[in-house]
């Protein structure tokens, strides 16, 4: 957007409110994901980090994404992923009844 409007010559300013960060290592945080019943992705840079960085075919947990983008990313990995309402009120139970 900011690049469409400047070009317009429309004057914009452009303010970074966050910075997504990719660590160098995720080792210490490996096992917690195998001992998950559930993962729940909450953008498609976690989705892509947690395939890049941690996925194993040992993890058995069940993949949901909290809107069908993060979940059409996810099947588009070649993975099963459900759409998860992160802001029902029932959604742990949801969850619970998926896996």
């Amino acid at each position: 957007m900011f690049d469409h409007l400047n070009k317009n010559k429309i004057s914009v300013e452009e303010i970074i409110n966050y910075e997504r960060i990719k660590y160098e290592s995720y080792n210490d945080i490996k096992e917690l994901f195998l001992k998950s019943d559930a993962i729940i992705f909450s953008s498609t840079f976690s989705a892509q980090i947690f395939f890049e960085e941690i996925y194993s075919s040992d993890v058995k947990a069940k993949f949901f994404g909290i809107s069908d983008r993060i979940k059409n990313y996810v099947c588009d990995l070649g993975y099963k992923c459900k759409f998860v309402e992160a802001f029902d009120q029932d959604v742990v139970i949801s969850i619970k009844n998926s896996i």
